[in-house]
């Protein structure tokens, strides 16, 4: 296994804070994303997202070369929950919890691992399908800012629009529901099924974080995108539909996180 590139980016231009984090070893590749926080709690400055990302990545320190997807899912979810009874997040505390999707490599297993919206190329070829909720979502801003012809650098009303269905949408987080999706948040033991993909000897992979909007096969390519669709579009209204746009003491929508790698 090769390491060929890899960066992680906060979207604050202070570089602090970032809910992204990247793992490796030997055994593992791993790439998690923390979910931004809808509630306010902190602890020692730090965000839940970004907690979460913490936790899961320093696991990996621990985790057994040859453990099974069903067994590594569940210890990470466990130690989320671990975490949070320890800082006193309460279970009822639903916007407080500890959050993140993931995506990991086996090197022992030849495998990828995915639960929840991290992207993952394999040879080229993009695999990994896009968050249902969060495009409906970034649609309904879209159409709303359109709508009231709105400054969105002075005022996003389509952010305030959907503000309500954000918090809201934790519904539908570990469900079959048609706007259902993946997500590792601690206090919720039952699990929708983790998927996997096989991969090869001489293949070539790519994980990103959902802060590239457009993953390319390469950095250069993936950040050269990234960075023409915020020059055109730095509210992500139109060409980079997102839940929200650049604000000030940003440097992007949300934090980002890109490796590629040989196997």
């Amino acid at each position: 296994m090769k390491i060929i590139e890899e960066f992680t980016k906060s979207k604050l231009e202070s570089g602090s804070h970032s809910e992204d984090g990247i793992y490796y070893n030997q055994h593992f590749v791993v790439l998690v994303d923390g979910a931004t926080s809808k509630g306010n709690f902190k602890w020692q400055g730090k965000k839940s997202g970004e907690i979460a990302k913490n936790v899961v990545l320093e696991a990996f320190n621990e985790i057994k070369y040859d453990i099974k997807k069903n067994e590594l899912i569940e210890k990470l979810n466990g130690m989320l929950r671990k975490k949070m009874q320890e800082i006193k997040i309460e279970e009822s505390a639903i916007l407080d919890w500890l959050r993140v999707s993931i995506v990991i490599y086996s090197d022992y297993h030849k495998k990828i691992w995915s639960y929840g919206d991290c992207k993952y190329i394999v040879n080229q070829k993009l695999l990994s399908k896009e968050k249902l909720i969060d495009t409906e979502l970034a649609g309904i801003r879209s159409v709303v800012n359109r709508i009231y012809g709105v400054d969105v650098k002075e005022l996003d009303i389509g952010r305030e629009f959907i503000k309500p269905l954000l918090v809201e949408q934790y519904k539908f987080e570990n469900t079959n529901h048609e706007f259902g999706y993946p997500v590792l948040n601690g206090y919720v033991k039952k699990l929708l099924p983790i998927i996997e993909v096989d991969v090869s000897e001489g293949d070539e992979i790519v994980f990103a974080s959902d802060g590239y909007f457009n993953v390319k096969p390469t950095l250069n390519s993936s950040e050269k995108t990234l960075m023409d669709a915020l020059k055109e579009d730095p509210t992500c209204c139109s060409l980079n539909k997102q839940t929200k746009g650049m604000m000030a003491g940003y440097c992007s929508f949300d934090d980002r996180s890109y490796i590629r790698f040989n196997i």
